[in-house]
């Protein structure tokens, strides 16, 4: 299952885009910011989608910027 990481810092636009992207059956992480993620395990995430560039975390890890 592919793994998604939600960082977001609104929350409602957070938990929206979870269920949104659960019902379509991935396998979601959802965290304010970067520090948080690292929280969740971020790092075998598949892919990152991320509200700010500025706050992108280190890595080779995909992402879309919202």
């Amino acid at each position: 299952m592919t793994k998604l990481l939600v960082l977001e810092h609104s929350k409602s636009v957070r938990n929206n885009l979870r269920e949104r992207l659960e019902f379509e059956g991935y396998a979601t992480i959802v965290a304010e910011n970067v520090s948080s993620a690292r929280q969740e395990d971020m790092t075998d995430a598949d892919l990152i989608i991320i509200d700010d560039l500025q706050t992108l975390p280190p890595g080779d890890t995909p992402f879309i910027v919202l």
